[in-house]
Order: structure tokens, then sequence, then C-alpha cells
């Protein structure tokens, strides 16, 4: 009893030194739906608040046990564990999501829509005042051992923590080293049904607790700049979005013609919708039983055919923008340090 009660004096005392940039940890949860995201968190709050079980995601979540926002659950003062939305699919559209959670580019508390074509840079573009650089990152991939894993679902596992940085516990351990995992750890979660407690669950969750503060601790030793990292973590995840949007276009273009065909220019396209705009109003006004249905149908596909190839050009326009002025943001920084400037923020420390 004395070891718990030291690591809960360990994991309770542990700040940040305001000098570094940071004031708080988030413990980053993410993983395939229904993989046990939300019960180990219960399992966390249970076993520090050491008081009656208490179901604090289905409390808080509008959507029960399957979790469809950002959610903040607070430890200590400085820890709070955040139940990210988890993936059915792992498709491109979902793995930028969780990129996006996991940088801390979108903000905690607010639902996450998965979003296709530009959306998501958008939202990240809005987000910008609502997150914080302050916030340090630690991302923890959650899997019940009672999940298989499909061969086909190695490349995207060994993508997705490749860029994030956890049955039979050995097998998966094994699984997971190969896909380059750091550290593993296994525990059993506290449920609505089975929360009797234990020294053995307890101590699990209170050293895996004190192991990431002191990873924390020994990553807070390289000094690294707060405000740099969260635009070079946006940088990733823009040219991710630009990318898989280019390639989900080509394909399209493919399938419909061939080849990728040249793509008009934005004025003559908003022309091209005025003038049918125009037209469908005069057919409109002048319809009648013997109008033809099947000529309107044709043209309204054509409208909104073309609404959907400016919208497309224009998110790319923004996006390809956002991507060079942080670049340049990047250059001017790096221009600094070699002529011996201090940059904004070099005083911070990153993970």
């Amino acid at each position: 009893m004395e070891e718990l009660a030291e690591l809960k004096r360990v994991i309770r005392k542990f700040s940040f030194d305001p000098k570094k940039g940071y004031s708080r940890l988030l413990l980053q949860l993410f993983g395939y739906l229904g993989n046990g995201k939300s019960s180990f968190i219960n399992t966390c709050k249970y076993v520090w608040d050491d008081g009656e079980f208490i179901n604090h995601t289905t409390a808080k979540s509008e959507d029960g046990p399957t979790t469809m926002a950002r959610l903040s659950y607070p430890l200590t003062k400085t820890i709070t564990l955040v139940d990210n939305r988890g993936c059915t699919t792992m498709d491109s559209y979902e793995v930028g999501e969780i990129y996006a959670q996991l940088a801390n580019l979108l903000p905690l508390d607010k639902l996450v829509e998965w979003s296709k074509g530009y959306e998501l840079a958008r939202r990240i573009k809005r987000a910008e005042y609502s997150v914080k650089t302050t916030d340090f990152i630690f991302p923890i991939f959650v899997h019940s051992v009672k999940k298989s894993i499909a061969p086909r679902e190695f490349l995207q596992y060994r993508e997705l923590l490749s860029k994030a940085r956890e049955g039979n516990v050995a097998e998966k351990e094994k699984i997971f080293n190969n896909l380059g995992v750091e550290r593993i750890f296994a525990f059993e979660n506290y449920t609505p049904m089975d929360n009797i407690k234990t020294q053995g669950r307890h101590e699990d969750v209170l050293k895996f607790l004190h192991e990431v503060i002191m990873d924390v601790q020994f990553r807070l030793t390289q000094p690294q700049n707060p405000e740099r990292e969260m635009i070079k973590h946006k940088r990733i995840v823009l040219n991710y979005i630009k990318y898989q949007e280019e390639e989900t276009e080509k394909i399209s273009k493919q399938k419909i013609t061939g080849e990728r065909p040249d793509v008009s220019k934005q004025i003559e396209k908003e022309k091209e919708i005025e003038r049918i705009r125009r037209a469908l109003g005069q057919q409109i006004e002048q319809s009648d039983p013997e109008f033809g249905q099947q000529r309107m149908r044709d043209r309204e596909e054509k409208l909104q055919q073309l609404e959907a190839d400016i919208k497309r050009e224009h998110g790319r326009g923004v996006l390809e923008v956002e991507i060079r002025n942080l670049e340049d943001l990047l250059k001017r920084e790096n221009n600094e340090k070699k002529l011996g400037k201090r940059p904004n923020g070099d005083s911070c420390v990153l993970q």
C-alpha cells in the first residue's frame, strides 16, 4: 500500500515549469471504436478518485458508449485524459481526422464530424484560436486483446502509429512491437459489472501513469519550441489532406474519362452556373406536364457538379496558401537562428 501511495504522490505532484512553455499534459487516447478507450478512462478515474465506480464517459457523452466527440476528463490539475473519436474503417479521411485530433488541432469537448474534401482543413483553420500550444501531447493507442487485427489493417496501423507515436496479451505485444510501438501496457479494466477493487489493477494503472510522467520529464530535457511544433504538426496534417484529396480526385476523374481532364477556371464555371440558373428559372416558370423533365434533371446535375468543382478548387487554393504560410514561418525562424537571433518562444521545451 505504501508503494501505491508513493506512486499517487508523484503523479499528483507532477506539474510543468512555466518557463518550459507547457501547463497541461494531454493523454491522447485513440484507436478503433469499441476497443476500450472509454472503459480505460473510467478505470483511471476510479483508481485515482478511489471512491464509488462512476461511468464518467457515458454521463458526459450524449452518444452513450460510442464516443462521437473529443472529450476531456481531468485527472489532476495538470493531467487530462482525452477520449478522441474512434475510427471505423481507417480510410484516408478517418486517418486525417485522427491526425488532426492527436496533433491537438481540433478543439476539446466538441463534436467530431468525419468530413470529406477540404472541410477538415477549414475546421482546423477555424479552431486556431481555441487550441493551445501550452498542451503537451502524449498519444496512447488503445486496443482490446479480444479484438482481432486483420492482415489488411497492418499497414494502416503501422502508418498511424508511426505518425502518432498499444485474448492473448503476449501475441498482441509481439504484433505491436513489430509495428513500431515503443511501450506496451496490459490492463484489465474496471466495469460497471466488475468493479471490485484489487491491488493488482490499481497498481497497473498507477504504474502506467507514473511511467508516462517519467517519459514526459525525459522528453522535456530536450529544448524545443511549442509554437514551432504546433506549426510543424499543422503543416504535416494539411499536406496529408492535400495529397489525399488530390489522389481521390485523380482516381475519380480517371474512372469517368480514363484520364484527368483540365479543370476550367473558376470564373468560367461561375458564369456557367449563373447561365444554368437563369435557364432553369425560366423553364420552371414556363413548365407544363409535357416539359422535358429529364432535360431539367440533367441541367440540375450539371449545376451541382459545377458547384462542387468550384468548392473543391477554392478549398485547394486556401489549403495551399495556408501550407505556404506555415513553411515561410518555419524558414524565417531557421534564418533567424542562423543569424544568431532568438525566435519567439525559444525558451520553451517540447516532447
